[in-house]
């Protein structure tokens, strides 16, 4: 039920890229993380179930509609990733290390002309969830990012992936985080 939620979120995301309709129109207003089971037990189970609810945008932006991401594998995925949170945290000197060092690939080239060093949250967690689509919707297997970038993604941002759903130190990073 969880992943079928995901999945249609995520196509009205897309709908809405689309077709520049503000998202707040079709998606839960930023800041609403829902997590009620935490720490509780379920009489059937005795798994620890959660409900994250991950912040949305509150405006789209054009310019995320001309964003295609081209990674295949962890690696080129959490480069991407790595590029997007350097811009975002606007760490600039270390963008060029790592641009120079690692290379700039189709990702940080795309990103770096559109947006620069100058991505907002709003912006940040739509390329995130678009690049989570891409890595566990349309690619044969589902790829994760690194613990640690999911960690600076959900202190930075509040954004949890599924694979962290019953991590209760990623939902408390997440609960905490900058974007509120």
């Amino acid at each position: 039920m969880r992943s079928r939620n995901l999945i249609l979120t995520t196509i009205i995301f897309l709908i809405a890229l689309a077709t520049n309709i503000q998202a707040q129109t079709f998606l839960t207003p930023i800041n609403e993380a829902i997590n009620p089971l935490l720490g509780e037990e379920n009489e059937n189970s005795s798994e620890l179930k959660s409900i994250y609810i991950n912040p949305q945008p509150r405006s789209i932006d054009p310019r995320i509609q001309n964003i295609v991401f081209t990674f295949n594998n962890s690696y080129e995925y959490g480069k991407c990733l790595d590029i997007l949170l350097l811009a975002y945290e606007g760490r600039i000197e270390q963008l060029e290390r790592t641009s120079n060092a690692m290379g700039i690939d189709n990702c940080g080239q795309q990103i770096l002309e559109i947006f620069g060093n100058n991505i907002n949250a709003d912006q940040m967690l739509q390329l995130i969830d678009l690049a989570n689509f891409r890595a566990t919707s349309l690619l044969n297997n589902k790829i994760f990012p690194s613990y640690g970038l999911r960690r600076r993604i959900a202190i930075k941002l509040g954004y949890i992936y599924e694979i962290d759903l019953n991590d209760r130190q990623m939902l408390e990073y997440a609960k905490s985080s900058q974007v509120q």
